[in-house]
């Protein structure tokens, strides 16, 4: 039953019959039924405020050294030029070069990245 799924799934999305969200939408089931893309957290805190990593609770030792790494991080004057100057080529690019959706798209997208990356090494650099 899967392989014939999979092959009328295939077939639609070679096929014209479907419109761009559609096949969007189509791909993307097909990519969660398959458990092709990891769809689990890799860093996430315990109602305790453990930090647990892909699940599994770190050592105090761990910890204490993803903490003081990312509070290296944060102080070094290069990551923060680097940040910002990725979030300067992002917005660049979608305000003042995009002549497309996808360009505007990506702009955001990367705009994004950066103010995850920035909260996630936040988070890691508060107390234990």
């Amino acid at each position: 039953m899967q392989k014939l799924i999979a092959k009328i799934t295939v077939w639609l999305l070679k096929s014209k019959r479907l419109d761009g969200e559609s096949r969007i939408l189509l791909l993307n089931a097909l990519l969660n039924n398959l458990s092709v893309l990891p769809m689990k957290d890799v860093i996430t805190f315990a109602p305790d405020g453990t930090l647990l990593v892909k699940g599994k609770t770190l050592t105090i030792e761990q910890a204490v050294q993803i903490r003081e790494s990312a509070v290296s991080l944060k102080k070094n004057p290069t990551y923060s030029l680097l940040k910002e100057q990725m979030a300067y080529e992002a917005i660049k690019m979608g305000v003042h070069k995009s002549t497309t959706l996808d360009m505007l798209a990506f702009s955001k997208a990367a705009l994004w990245i950066n103010e995850q990356e920035t909260k996630i090494v936040e988070e890691l650099s508060q107390e234990i």
